[in-house]
């Protein structure tokens, strides 16, 4: 007689919304609200001085490469990897700070996880096999890391060096800049 133990979390079938699923992530995100803050700021700097990059060596080469003044590439030599160096700080810094935050808002919801099912009553235990009860919370924890320290630094980085590049465009020459901008989308 060898009945199929059915867990509870496969018989219940609960529709959860993305607004509700997101709050749930906010709060434990919420006691970090200063650093995230500081580390889009972060963000920003390294999207801004990268920009100055391309634009520091338009002036090199327009100026002093252009007229021959070797001794006035200096400056723009020294500008540039003082950017380098400033840069690699930054993207350090907000790297590290960002993965402090996720790791600590993770073991503040591995904690509440842990002492939720602590809570439970022993007929869960008795239709849920252990290893399935801890293969999903070890990868949804998993998903959860990857989500906080990775996805969302590689999509808010993107999408404010991609804002930067569409305002030097237009501030350069706005002329130039527009056709792009026009052009029928695929």
């Amino acid at each position: 007689m060898s009945a199929r133990l059915e867990s509870a979390a496969d018989t219940i079938n609960v529709k959860i919304s993305d607004r509700y699923l997101t709050s749930m992530i906010g709060r434990f995100l919420r006691p970090y609200w200063f650093q995230i803050l500081l580390v889009f700021g972060m963000l920003i700097a390294v999207a801004g001085l990268s920009l100055l990059m391309p634009l520091l060596i338009q002036r090199a080469v327009d100026g002093p490469i252009r007229s021959g003044d070797l001794s006035g590439l200096i400056p723009y030599g020294v500008t540039y990897f003082a950017l380098i160096f400033v840069i690699f700080i930054l993207r350090f810094a907000h790297t590290y700070l960002l993965q402090t935050i996720g790791q600590n808002a993770l073991v503040n919801l591995r904690q509440e996880l842990f002492e939720h099912i602590m809570r439970q009553d022993m007929r869960f235990f008795n239709t849920t096999p252990v290893g399935q009860l801890v293969s999903r919370l070890s990868n949804d924890i998993d998903a959860l890391t990857e989500l906080l320290s990775t996805s969302i630094v590689v999509l808010a980085s993107n999408i404010v060096q991609l804002i930067g590049i569409v305002v030097v465009m237009l501030a350069l020459n706005w002329r130039l800049a527009l056709p792009p901008a026009s052009l029928p989308r695929l």
